[in-house]
């Protein structure tokens, strides 16, 4: 059963990781636009940091690799323990798989390739999974430990 449970997790964050990684190829090639009032869909380049804080991309993409890697080690060492915690591995799988496409653009790109506006600004598929996975671990660690 704990083998299910992995395979499921790692299933769900790399389907992410693909829809993301073809979405942003689309708004590239320009075949992913809409307009509208308040949601529209095209290409938005951040080189800055998350939120648009003003941080340079070479900074923004050397934090991300030391998080990326700490959190890879973390997930790596205790993911027998882990397990035992079941879909609780989606929400770390959601954002290694996340924080690797958005440093795929920083990499490749320069920048973080956004395809999402919002009223309020720009973001991915990737933001969303990196945003839903910390819901899950928070999720999972108050109903292990309370409040």
């Amino acid at each position: 059963m704990p083998q299910t449970k992995i395979y499921l997790a790692l299933g769900v964050a790399a389907g992410v990781f693909i829809v993301d990684r073809v979405l942003k190829h689309l708004s590239l090639t320009g075949y992913l636009y809409s307009s509208g009032s308040w949601l529209e869909f095209g290409y938005s380049l951040n080189t800055k940091a998350v939120f648009s804080l003003p941080i340079t991309n070479t900074l923004a993409l050397l934090v991300g690799l030391f998080i990326y890697l700490g959190l890879l080690i973390c997930i790596l060492k205790y993911n027998k323990t882990l397990t035992d915690y079941g879909y609780y591995l989606i929400g770390w799988w959601l954002i290694m798989f996340g924080g690797l496409s958005n440093l795929i653009d920083r990499l490749f790109v320069g920048g973080v390739i956004d395809i999402v506006n919002l009223a309020y600004g720009w973001f991915n598929l990737a933001d969303v999974a990196i945003i839903l996975g910390a819901g899950i671990l928070l999720l999972f660690y108050f109903k292990k430990y309370g409040r």
